[in-house]
């Protein structure tokens, strides 16, 4: 139960951080600091406490307290759009219009007909409507520690993350490395197939968040750029299986996230999670795709 409570008291200082500085740049990098989270994990935590990324928490508030100035306050739309952190009217005006159906001026003239101001709260995430394209359960999910030796990985590095997944850099990557496979003679080499992932995706988009896609293979070898040799640590890990479609996997991390950290008395360690495919879409249907979601734990 302590644990539970750490967890959620760190994400609330998130949250009263970014209320004071919504006007300011706000950092990924800056809030997992804020709330002592490893880099590696923190967007997730946050993501399986709140239901949406920092990023759209972040955009969220402040069109909640833009409404609020508009409401209570004779500034200008213009100058409530920079008083609350948004570069340009236009842009502020579309990001206002998309969340509450209205213009900025229609919600001022129609004064801002049945709009309540939302408290800060935390937010179920595995009920968020963004999160239902598939019926996953958090009740019916089980995970299982295992401790795992050091591996080996020959791998490659990609960039792009959209709708909540690596899937296109993943297959471009995968296509590479089945390439380099081939190519060298080292098709039947291989023990698994995995995906890291050490970075920060920003939102449910972001074209910088990097994944190394990889093979753990039993021959020693000196791979040259764009391949490279990467190591997973050795040590426990939370593992989660998953069944079904690579396209709704977040979903999966959400709730393995919640449920080990948000529910259980689990601690995280400072080394990236990582993904094991069972098998492989060159040769299984979507639905029969099995695959198991590794966190680093203490």
């Amino acid at each position: 139960m302590s644990t539970q409570i750490d967890y959620r008291e760190r994400i609330r200082r998130v949250m009263l951080f970014i209320e004071d500085n919504l006007s300011e740049t706000i950092r990924l990098k800056d809030m997992a600091k804020i709330a002592c989270f490893s880099e590696f994990h923190f967007h997730r935590i946050f993501l399986a406490c709140m239901g949406m990324t920092l990023y759209e928490y972040i955009n969220y508030r402040r069109l909640c307290k833009a409404a609020d100035l508009i409401l209570s306050s004779p500034l200008r739309i213009t100058d409530i759009a920079m008083e609350v952190g948004f570069e340009s009217s236009a842009a502020f005006s579309t990001a206002f219009k998309k969340h509450f159906n209205v213009t900025p001026s229609e919600f001022r003239r129609t004064k801002g007909d049945g709009f309540r101001t939302e408290p800060l709260k935390f937010l179920n995430a595995i009920d968020m409507p963004g999160n239902k394209k598939r019926k996953l359960k958090a009740d019916n999910t089980h995970f299982e520690i295992r401790t795992l030796p050091e591996l080996t990985l020959l791998s490659i590095s990609k960039r792009g993350y959209y709708s909540g997944c690596f899937f296109k850099a993943a297959q471009d990557g995968y296509t590479e490395l089945y390439d380099y496979l081939d190519t060298h003679g080292l098709s039947r080499e291989v023990v698994h197939r995995i995906s890291i992932f050490p970075e920060l995706p920003y939102s449910m988009n972001d074209p910088d968040a990097v994944i190394h896609c990889g093979f753990s293979i039993t021959k020693e070898i000196r791979p040259e750029r764009p391949f490279e040799l990467l190591t997973i640590q050795e040590g426990n890990y939370a593992v989660f299986p998953y069944s079904g479609p690579y396209e709704y996997m977040y979903q999966m991390w959400i709730i393995a996230y919640y449920k080990c950290f948000l529910i259980g008395n689990e601690q995280v360690r400072d080394v990236a999670p990582f993904e094991l495919y069972l098998n492989s879409p060159r040769d299984t249907p979507p639905g029969d795709l099995r695959t198991e979601i590794h966190i680093p734990i203490v």
